[in-house]
């Protein structure tokens, strides 16, 4: 007997749930999911071989939880996807046939899913090669988290990059610090195949600290190969009492220039712990560093907070780049941040800049640093 194909379906809809779902488990080994934390999880952790994404989720929106596996670098190619419900086309960048609009009909979503089912044929979801030759394997199982600790320990963990460039003349260039875990087979795995588990077992603030001093040691060799190394913090290290300690002693051990270090912290996780994370930033400047709020623009309290907050630079949600220069919302957006930036006296960066045609606009808007695959593809860090 064939073994079923994997399904998510990512729905709070019980009408939805109850016009499908029972025929999704006699043809699929299907997970149901009401939870658009617990969907990411589930699929970050576990890939299914296709994810059906309902516009209707609790603790968030199937286009907000799109966005969050776009980011964490879960791309569709590690599923097949089939979106159902409220979706703007033009907006959310899908083509026509992409989705179901509701009510979904019963023909048309069983004619799809047949579709998908051919298009597995041709999928491979043990290996994904993206822009590169490199051949990226997913996490098998929890027990892996033992090659997580070893790379902790040695030279598991491979060095990536995306270029950030300027676009003004007084501007440096830098780049965001990226990583890939190496398997036994040499094969690297994404940060979505492995990440997860690390936040699930909190074990991010070593991590966080394991590339914090490579990166300090590159710079006081004079070998990182970039002005400056911006570097993602999580929300737990942002409440690890002794990282501000160790980044010092890092400084002092290798000769590092403080002001060559940015640290990203989320919107989100700035505006859920205010004063903690107020002091936490403060002192990363008070050491020379630089602070760059990350997904600015996400949160509907951010702008109110702009003047009490330790903040060098504002960068935007990546959603706001989608559409540029045609979407006028966006464009409206992007323009307001940029007023609201150069009120407060802070720099703003773009991520997520895919095309000519939007890099051209944001530069022109005066955006000061831009990011994204127009710009350059993640590629491995190459040291001097």
């Amino acid at each position: 007997m064939a073994e079923k194909i994997s399904l998510v379906l990512a729905t709070d809809d019980e009408r939805f749930i109850e016009q499908h779902g029972a025929r999704l488990a006699q043809e699929f080994e299907v997970s149901i999911i009401r939870s658009a934390q617990a969907c990411r999880t589930e699929v970050l952790l576990a890939p299914p071989q296709v994810l059906i994404l309902d516009t209707r989720i609790s603790d968030g929106s199937g286009y907000e939880l799109h966005q969050s596996l776009r980011q964490a670098e879960a791309t569709e190619d590690m599923y097949q996807l089939l979106l159902c419900g409220e979706w703007d086309v033009e907006q959310d960048g899908f083509a026509a046939d992409d989705f179901l609009l509701r009510p979904v009909a019963e023909a048309a979503f069983w004619r799809k899913l047949g579709m998908l089912q051919k298009n597995l044929e041709r999928l491979s979801k043990k290996s994904i090669k993206p822009h590169g030759t490199e051949v990226f394997t997913p996490l098998s199982s929890m027990g892996e988290l033992g090659a997580i600790f070893q790379a902790l320990g040695g030279q598991g963990f491979a060095l990536y990059q995306q270029a950030i460039v300027p676009t003004k003349p007084d501007l440096a260039q830098g780049c965001e610090l990226l990583i890939r875990l190496r398997g036994e087979n040499g094969n690297l795995m994404l940060p979505a195949m492995f990440l997860p588990a690390v936040d699930l077992y909190g074990i991010t603030p070593r991590l966080d600290r394991w590339l914090t001093s490579r990166i300090c040691e590159l710079l006081g060799q004079g070998r990182f190969p970039y002005a400056f190394a911006s570097i993602n913090l999580s929300s737990l290290t942002m409440a690890d009492s002794g990282f501000v300690s160790f980044l010092k002693n890092e400084l002092e051990r290798t000769g590092a220039q403080a002001e060559s270090l940015v640290f990203e912290v989320a919107e989100s996780a700035v505006l859920s712990g205010q004063t903690a994370a107020r002091h936490f930033m403060a002192a990363l400047r008070a050491l020379g560093c630089r602070v760059a709020m990350e997904n600015f623009g996400a949160g509907v309290n951010a702008c109110s907070q702009l003047s009490d907050l330790p903040v060098d630079v504002l960068k935007l949600d990546g959603r706001f780049s989608r559409g540029l220069p045609h979407d006028e919302l966006n464009c409206a957006i992007v323009r307001a941040a940029r007023d609201i930036a150069s009120a407060a006296r802070l720099k703003l960066s773009a991520q997520y800049v895919e095309s000519e045609e939007q890099r051209a606009f944001l530069a022109d808007l005066g955006v000061d640093w831009l990011q994204g695959y127009a710009i350059a593809y993640p590629a491995p860090l190459i040291a001097r």
